[in-house]
């Protein structure tokens, strides 16, 4: 994830589009998601491991504030795997999922973090690849 900086001259008559892009990821970095889980394994996307050129590439955990909640009880305490492993970042979680379930936050084979059922957390992930620490 990166802000384009056009250099002058650069992109004439489709500047607006950079423009955006860049838009919808200030817009994460400040923002609050709201973000619906239906299973007790998922995984939080901070940005594409291999990003495509032309497109946003803009996800869900670009966003800093996430309040985590379900349609109703999912059956069971979540796994929630923030990916890519070497990305090293911050997030403000909170955990209004149904039925007392938490929400277990891992990103490689380093330590955990579990943010209880009806608590938030700040949570940081140090990116270290595959022995990454939550």
């Amino acid at each position: 994830m990166a802000i384009e900086k056009p250099n002058t001259g650069e992109q004439s008559g489709t500047w607006g589009d950079t423009t955006n892009f860049n838009f919808d990821l200030f817009d994460r970095l400040a923002g609050y998601k709201s973000i619906t889980l239906s299973n007790t394994s998922s995984t939080l996307t901070v940005r594409p491991s291999s990003p495509s050129q032309g497109s946003s590439n803009v996800e869900d955990g670009m966003y800093r504030a996430i309040k985590f909640v379900d349609g109703g009880d999912i059956g069971g305490n979540v796994t929630l795997t923030v990916g890519p492993n070497t990305s090293s970042t911050f997030f403000l979680f909170q955990n209004a999922l149904s039925g007392s379930r938490d929400i277990a936050v891992t990103q490689g084979s380093g330590g955990n973090v579990t943010v209880a059922n009806g608590r938030s957390a700040i949570v940081y992930c140090d990116g270290a690849g595959s022995g990454a620490a939550v």
